[in-house]
């Protein structure tokens, strides 16, 4: 939050943790999600066919 110099409110104060608090909470709702093993598989695939194709070009 930028105050610019300005001393910060309690209520700026409150509303910066809320803020935060929801973004925490939000990190951790997505992290609790598993990433599918297709998803890692497809990618690495991907990045190691990748470069050997663009070098072909």
């Amino acid at each position: 939050m930028e105050t610019n110099g300005a001393p910060v409110t309690p209520e700026q104060a409150r509303a910066a943790l809320a803020d935060t608090e929801r973004v925490r909470a939000s990190a951790t709702a997505l992290s609790a999600t598993p990433w599918p093993t297709w998803f890692f598989v497809t990618l690495t695939l991907y990045v190691a066919v990748l470069p050997s194709s663009s070098a072909a070009s």
